[in-house]
């Protein structure tokens, strides 16, 4: 029996009524080997149902001992979810689980959250406030910080399906730059510029320095993005949708300049000006406070705050600003490498004219604004 067949023929048995939207939101959510894994199972727990079915034989046909069997059955007897076969289905996890409710609701209603902001072009830092809505529609079962993880995870998987990866590729892109979890000898917080395609989370460009250089970093970011779109801004694409966080350059009369600047851009639709204390805001809503092996660290620069690291509080030890940036570049490369496969496997890389066009233009008109300081 085909495989898609045999699928459809035991989840029916299982569920002749049709799966439940919360199992069906976790089905698609599964790898090939789990659902295999999964559908034995079912097939077995199925077939137990029939009088005189021979427990034992079931049992063994899917590799656990009479005693086992028995408890997997009690579990499907008593709710007859997905949740209830799968492993560990019905811990809490940290990330999704809320507080005494229902994981499935969560992970549900965060998919039809996350749906709605993929489909919209909300740029990344409206999570903040789809995370209170997800919070708000679960009766507060589920915390601030598991919803936004929650809404980060399903709004990317959403994005990376194929069919929305192509259609959205290109149409918009964060600049942002954050701390990250490094440190120069003198305890300094090491920042990284970065700007970033949201439909896949890929890096276009970045670079790493202190914050007092942050509007150069910027620069240089954009630059190396607009090497890596190669020469193809030809105009003939609308500019990306771009959400711009400021680096800041402790002078008011250039920063006001610098925000009129980036508003009479084309393509910008969100400009944050207001320095240190919006640093990562759209970084970390698009990718979460991870970046290969470090992570994102914005409230180090926040106002208030020396950006200075107690240093005991990071996995790396402080390290010479060079040193740093060539730990931020195998950082980035750790992260752009499973995208940049994605994108390949999809024909989305290299990347054609009709794709990066709009990134390119965006990015070419901001750059000089960013090197002539």
């Amino acid at each position: 029996m085909p495989v898609a067949e045999r699928e459809a023929t035991i989840l029916a048995s299982a569920w002749p009524e049709g799966m439940a939207d919360a199992d069906r939101a976790l089905w698609d959510t599964m790898a090939p080997a789990a659902r295999m894994a999964a559908l034995s199972k079912l097939d077995a727990l199925t077939a137990s149902e029939a009088p005189g079915a021979d427990l034992g034989g079931l049992a063994a046909a899917i590799g656990l001992s009479r005693v086992a069997f028995y408890r997997l059955r009690k579990r499907w007897t008593d709710d007859r979810t997905l949740r209830a076969i799968i492993p560990h289905g019905r811990r809490k996890s940290r990330a999704i689980a809320p507080r005494g409710g229902s994981a499935e609701g969560a992970l549900f209603t965060a998919a039809r959250i996350a749906r709605r902001l993929v489909e919209e072009g909300s740029l990344p830092s409206s999570i903040s406030n789809a995370a209170q809505a997800l919070v708000d529609e679960l009766d507060g079962e589920i915390s601030p910080q598991a919803a936004m993880r929650l809404l980060r995870s399903e709004r990317l998987r959403i994005q990376r399906d194929p069919s929305h990866l192509r259609r959205l590729f290109g149409r918009q892109m964060v600049i942002d730059i954050s701390a990250v979890s490094l440190a120069v000898p003198d305890g300094e917080a090491v920042v990284v510029a970065v700007v970033a395609e949201v439909a896949s989370g890929l890096i276009l460009g970045h670079d790493a320095g202190l914050v007092s250089e942050s509007i150069h970093l910027q620069g240089a970011a954009i630059a190396r993005a607009i090497s890596w779109l190669g020469d193809q801004a030809d105009g003939s694409d609308l500019p990306a949708n771009t959400a711009l966080v400021l680096g800041w350059t402790g002078d008011t009369g250039l920063m006001r300049d610098l925000s009129f600047a980036a508003w009479s851009t084309p393509g910008i639709k969100s400009v944050a000006e207001r320095g240190p204390q919006r640093y990562g805001r759209q970084i970390v809503g698009l990718l979460g406070h991870r970046l290969g092996r470090l992570q994102f660290r914005p409230r180090a620069t926040e106002p208030g705050r020396s950006g200075h690291f107690d240093t005991k509080s990071l996995s790396l030890p402080p390290t010479p600003l060079e040193n740093a940036r060539a730990l931020v570049d195998e950082a980035v490369e750790a992260h752009n490498r499973p995208i940049i496969e994605l994108l390949i496997e999809q024909g989305i890389m290299p990347p054609t004219d009709h794709l990066v066009n709009g990134l390119a233009q965006t990015l070419r008109q901001l750059e000089p604004h960013f090197t002539h300081r």
